[in-house]
Protein backbone atom coordinates (compact mmCIF):
# COMPACT_ATOMS: atom_id res chain seq x y z
CA UNK A 1 0.00 0.00 0.00
CA UNK A 2 2.90 2.07 1.10
CA UNK A 3 4.70 1.42 -2.16
CA UNK A 4 1.75 1.96 -4.11
CA UNK A 5 0.63 5.38 -2.60
CA UNK A 6 4.83 6.56 -3.25
CA UNK A 7 4.55 5.56 -6.76
CA UNK A 8 1.58 7.28 -7.41
CA UNK A 9 2.90 10.42 -6.08
CA UNK A 10 6.19 10.43 -7.97
CA UNK A 11 3.26 9.77 -10.97
CA UNK A 12 1.69 12.62 -10.03
CA UNK A 13 4.46 14.99 -9.58
CA UNK A 14 6.16 14.37 -13.33
CA UNK A 15 2.99 14.45 -14.79
CA UNK A 16 3.07 17.85 -13.31
CA UNK A 17 6.10 19.16 -13.89
CA UNK A 18 6.10 17.59 -17.32
CA UNK A 19 2.71 19.65 -18.25
CA UNK A 20 4.55 22.76 -17.07
CA UNK A 21 7.41 22.32 -19.75
CA UNK A 22 5.36 21.77 -22.47
CA UNK A 23 3.11 24.78 -21.55
CA UNK A 24 6.38 26.49 -21.62
CA UNK A 25 7.44 25.24 -24.78
CA UNK A 26 4.23 26.28 -26.30
CA UNK A 27 3.99 29.32 -24.85
CA UNK A 28 7.30 30.74 -25.20
CA UNK A 29 8.71 27.99 -28.29
CA UNK A 30 12.13 30.28 -28.75
CA UNK A 31 12.64 30.69 -24.99
CA UNK A 32 12.47 26.54 -24.89
CA UNK A 33 14.60 26.58 -28.07
CA UNK A 34 16.98 28.63 -26.20
CA UNK A 35 17.25 26.76 -23.19
CA UNK A 36 17.20 23.18 -24.81
CA UNK A 37 20.28 24.29 -26.99
CA UNK A 38 22.57 25.57 -23.46
CA UNK A 39 21.43 22.17 -22.44
CA UNK A 40 23.27 20.21 -25.42
CA UNK A 41 25.93 22.44 -25.33
CA UNK A 42 26.44 21.99 -21.49
CA UNK A 43 26.19 18.15 -22.04
CA UNK A 44 28.02 17.75 -25.23
CA UNK A 45 30.80 20.56 -24.67
CA UNK A 46 31.12 20.09 -20.76
CA UNK A 47 30.10 16.20 -20.22
CA UNK A 48 30.46 14.00 -23.20
CA UNK A 49 34.63 15.32 -23.65
CA UNK A 50 35.17 13.68 -19.62
CA UNK A 51 32.39 11.08 -19.18
CA UNK A 52 32.16 9.19 -22.37
CA UNK A 53 36.04 8.04 -22.69
CA UNK A 54 35.97 7.21 -18.60
CA UNK A 55 32.79 4.97 -19.21
CA UNK A 56 34.90 3.04 -22.29
CA UNK A 57 38.09 2.80 -19.79
CA UNK A 58 35.80 1.71 -16.62
CA UNK A 59 33.96 -1.05 -18.87
CA UNK A 60 37.55 -2.21 -19.86
CA UNK A 61 38.48 -1.99 -15.90
CA UNK A 62 35.44 -3.61 -14.37
CA UNK A 63 35.80 -6.95 -17.26
CA UNK A 64 39.54 -7.17 -16.69
CA UNK A 65 40.21 -5.74 -12.61
CA UNK A 66 37.03 -7.38 -11.48
CA UNK A 67 35.65 -6.67 -7.76
CA UNK A 68 39.18 -3.86 -6.65
CA UNK A 69 37.49 -1.96 -9.62
CA UNK A 70 34.60 -0.52 -7.46
CA UNK A 71 36.89 1.53 -5.77
CA UNK A 72 37.35 3.53 -8.72
CA UNK A 73 33.94 4.64 -7.59
CA UNK A 74 35.43 6.87 -4.91
CA UNK A 75 37.88 8.77 -7.81
CA UNK A 76 34.93 9.36 -10.09
CA UNK A 77 32.14 10.02 -8.38
CA UNK A 78 28.38 9.74 -9.39
CA UNK A 79 27.24 8.99 -11.93
CA UNK A 80 30.46 7.04 -13.15
CA UNK A 81 30.52 4.99 -9.77
CA UNK A 82 27.06 3.98 -10.49
CA UNK A 83 27.73 2.52 -13.60
CA UNK A 84 31.08 0.77 -12.34
CA UNK A 85 28.63 -0.90 -9.75
CA UNK A 86 25.99 -1.85 -12.47
CA UNK A 87 28.99 -3.82 -14.69
CA UNK A 88 29.89 -5.25 -11.35
CA UNK A 89 26.59 -6.23 -9.97
CA UNK A 90 25.90 -7.48 -13.82
CA UNK A 91 29.03 -9.57 -13.93
CA UNK A 92 27.75 -11.36 -10.67
CA UNK A 93 31.13 -9.71 -9.07
CA UNK A 94 28.96 -7.99 -6.41
CA UNK A 95 25.73 -8.98 -5.26
CA UNK A 96 23.00 -7.15 -4.14
CA UNK A 97 23.77 -6.39 -0.61
CA UNK A 98 27.09 -4.65 -1.55
CA UNK A 99 25.95 -3.05 -4.63
CA UNK A 100 23.33 -1.29 -2.97
CA UNK A 101 25.92 -0.52 0.14
CA UNK A 102 28.14 1.24 -2.65
CA UNK A 103 25.58 2.79 -4.20
CA UNK A 104 25.04 4.70 -0.67
CA UNK A 105 28.55 5.53 -0.13
CA UNK A 106 29.80 6.11 -3.58
CA UNK A 107 27.05 8.38 -4.24
CA UNK A 108 29.01 11.65 -3.98
CA UNK A 109 30.55 14.36 -6.31
CA UNK A 110 34.19 13.35 -7.16
CA UNK A 111 36.55 14.90 -5.12
CA UNK A 112 37.90 16.71 -8.20
CA UNK A 113 34.45 18.42 -8.71
CA UNK A 114 33.98 19.67 -4.97
CA UNK A 115 37.49 20.90 -5.05
CA UNK A 116 37.80 22.48 -8.22
CA UNK A 117 34.16 23.63 -8.68
CA UNK A 118 32.92 24.57 -5.33
CA UNK A 119 33.94 27.64 -3.39
CA UNK A 120 35.44 26.36 0.23
CA UNK A 121 36.01 23.02 -1.35
CA UNK A 122 38.15 21.48 1.04
CA UNK A 123 35.67 22.27 4.30
CA UNK A 124 32.37 21.00 1.97
CA UNK A 125 34.50 17.83 0.42
CA UNK A 126 35.74 16.78 4.43
CA UNK A 127 31.89 16.89 5.01
CA UNK A 128 30.38 15.73 2.36
CA UNK A 129 32.49 12.33 2.52
CA UNK A 130 32.45 12.31 6.57
CA UNK A 131 28.60 12.55 6.39
CA UNK A 132 28.38 9.89 3.59
CA UNK A 133 30.91 7.37 5.92
CA UNK A 134 28.76 7.89 9.45
CA UNK A 135 25.75 6.54 7.40
CA UNK A 136 27.58 3.94 6.04
CA UNK A 137 28.84 2.63 9.42
CA UNK A 138 26.15 -0.41 9.23
CA UNK A 139 27.28 -1.31 5.57
CA UNK A 140 31.11 -1.61 6.26
CA UNK A 141 30.80 -5.44 6.53
CA UNK A 142 29.10 -5.84 3.33
CA UNK A 143 32.06 -3.15 1.87
CA UNK A 144 34.58 -4.84 3.28
CA UNK A 145 33.67 -8.56 1.47
CA UNK A 146 33.84 -6.66 -1.73
CA UNK A 147 37.26 -7.00 -2.54
CA UNK A 148 37.89 -10.20 -1.81
CA UNK A 149 37.45 -12.61 -5.15
CA UNK A 150 34.46 -15.18 -3.86
CA UNK A 151 34.39 -18.20 -6.50
CA UNK A 152 31.42 -18.25 -8.25
CA UNK A 153 29.68 -21.21 -9.38
CA UNK A 154 30.28 -22.20 -12.84
CA UNK A 155 26.98 -20.95 -14.37
CA UNK A 156 27.39 -17.51 -12.43
CA UNK A 157 30.92 -17.44 -14.16
CA UNK A 158 31.86 -14.73 -16.50
CA UNK A 159 33.27 -16.69 -20.28
CA UNK A 160 36.56 -15.31 -21.16
CA UNK A 161 36.64 -12.45 -23.60
CA UNK A 162 39.03 -11.15 -25.80
CA UNK A 163 40.69 -7.98 -26.03
CA UNK A 164 38.58 -6.68 -29.04
CA UNK A 165 35.30 -8.21 -27.25
CA UNK A 166 35.97 -5.94 -23.93
CA UNK A 167 36.93 -3.24 -26.18
CA UNK A 168 33.70 -3.08 -28.39
CA UNK A 169 30.93 -3.94 -25.42
CA UNK A 170 32.51 -1.54 -23.46
CA UNK A 171 31.98 1.22 -26.15
CA UNK A 172 28.66 0.21 -26.85
CA UNK A 173 27.86 0.50 -23.20
CA UNK A 174 29.10 4.05 -22.90
CA UNK A 175 27.21 5.29 -25.91
CA UNK A 176 23.73 3.59 -24.46
CA UNK A 177 24.84 5.27 -20.98
CA UNK A 178 25.89 8.55 -22.15
CA UNK A 179 22.85 9.43 -23.63
CA UNK A 180 21.45 8.39 -20.93
CA UNK A 181 22.93 11.13 -18.81
CA UNK A 182 22.45 13.24 -21.48
CA UNK A 183 19.25 13.11 -21.67
CA UNK A 184 18.52 13.88 -17.63
CA UNK A 185 21.07 16.78 -18.57
CA UNK A 186 19.42 18.91 -21.04
CA UNK A 187 15.66 17.94 -19.47
CA UNK A 188 16.81 19.05 -15.80
CA UNK A 189 19.10 22.47 -17.67
CA UNK A 190 15.56 23.05 -19.00
CA UNK A 191 13.81 22.93 -15.83
CA UNK A 192 15.96 24.68 -13.45
CA UNK A 193 16.46 27.57 -15.69
CA UNK A 194 12.25 28.04 -16.44
CA UNK A 195 12.13 27.57 -12.49
CA UNK A 196 14.86 29.98 -11.89
CA UNK A 197 13.03 32.51 -14.58
CA UNK A 198 9.83 32.47 -13.46
CA UNK A 199 10.60 32.34 -9.81
CA UNK A 200 13.49 34.36 -8.83
CA UNK A 201 13.33 34.25 -4.92
CA UNK A 202 13.22 29.90 -5.48
CA UNK A 203 17.02 30.04 -6.76
CA UNK A 204 18.20 27.93 -3.67
CA UNK A 205 15.57 24.38 -4.86
CA UNK A 206 17.89 24.77 -8.47
CA UNK A 207 20.67 23.31 -6.27
CA UNK A 208 18.82 20.44 -5.38
CA UNK A 209 17.15 19.73 -9.25
CA UNK A 210 20.92 20.47 -10.47
CA UNK A 211 23.72 20.43 -8.80
CA UNK A 212 26.09 22.46 -11.23
CA UNK A 213 23.79 25.03 -11.06
CA UNK A 214 23.19 25.60 -7.91
CA UNK A 215 26.94 25.70 -6.65
CA UNK A 216 27.61 28.46 -9.34
CA UNK A 217 24.59 30.72 -7.33
CA UNK A 218 25.91 30.71 -4.07
CA UNK A 219 28.66 32.06 -1.96
CA UNK A 220 27.09 30.19 1.25
CA UNK A 221 29.07 27.69 2.70
CA UNK A 222 25.81 26.02 4.26
CA UNK A 223 24.16 25.73 1.38
CA UNK A 224 26.98 24.83 -0.94
CA UNK A 225 27.35 21.69 1.42
CA UNK A 226 23.61 20.80 1.93
CA UNK A 227 23.53 21.35 -2.26
CA UNK A 228 26.59 19.37 -2.59
CA UNK A 229 25.66 16.37 -0.09
CA UNK A 230 22.40 15.88 -1.69
CA UNK A 231 23.58 15.64 -5.09
CA UNK A 232 20.86 16.75 -6.73
CA UNK A 233 17.79 15.15 -8.36
CA UNK A 234 19.39 14.75 -11.65
CA UNK A 235 22.22 13.08 -10.47
CA UNK A 236 19.82 11.17 -8.35
CA UNK A 237 17.85 9.84 -11.46
CA UNK A 238 20.60 9.31 -13.03
CA UNK A 239 22.12 7.06 -10.53
CA UNK A 240 18.42 5.33 -10.34
CA UNK A 241 18.32 4.28 -13.92
CA UNK A 242 21.86 2.89 -13.66
CA UNK A 243 20.77 0.61 -10.09
CA UNK A 244 17.38 -0.48 -11.01
CA UNK A 245 18.41 -3.61 -11.88
CA UNK A 246 19.94 -4.16 -8.08
CA UNK A 247 16.75 -3.58 -7.06
CA UNK A 248 17.93 -0.70 -5.32
CA UNK A 249 14.58 1.98 -4.17
CA UNK A 250 14.31 5.17 -5.26
CA UNK A 251 12.93 6.46 -2.04
CA UNK A 252 15.28 4.36 -0.03
CA UNK A 253 18.29 6.24 -1.70
CA UNK A 254 16.84 9.88 -1.67
CA UNK A 255 16.44 9.00 2.36
CA UNK A 256 19.91 8.13 2.58
CA UNK A 257 20.83 11.38 0.48
CA UNK A 258 18.32 13.86 2.57
CA UNK A 259 20.04 12.15 6.29
CA UNK A 260 23.66 12.75 4.72
CA UNK A 261 22.37 16.14 3.96
CA UNK A 262 21.45 16.84 6.87
CA UNK A 263 24.53 15.64 8.83
CA UNK A 264 26.85 17.08 6.32
CA UNK A 265 25.52 20.86 7.53
CA UNK A 266 25.46 19.82 10.96
CA UNK A 267 29.69 18.99 10.65
CA UNK A 268 29.60 22.32 8.37
CA UNK A 269 28.66 24.30 11.05
CA UNK A 270 31.19 22.59 13.88
CA UNK A 271 34.34 22.70 11.37
CA UNK A 272 33.27 26.38 10.62
CA UNK A 273 32.90 27.26 13.98
CA UNK A 274 36.26 25.65 15.37
CA UNK A 275 38.09 27.06 12.67
CA UNK A 276 36.78 30.69 12.53
CA UNK A 277 36.51 30.83 16.89
CA UNK A 278 39.76 29.54 17.06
Amino acid sequence: METKTNNSFWTVLVFILTMLLIANMLIAPTVFYSLTVGGLTLFFTRLVPVLFPFFVLCGIVTQVAGKNSVWLGALCGTPASAKIILDLYNQNKLNKNQAHSFAKMLSNPSPAFILGVVPNGLIVLFCVLTSSAILCISHISQILKAPKFQKLPKTAQSKTLSISQIFNTSIKTAINNILIVGGFVVMFFIFTKTLSTAFPALWILTGFFEITCGVASTNNIFVLTAITAFGGLCIAMQNFIFLADTGLKFSNYIIFKVLQTAIAVALCFIVCTLLYNA
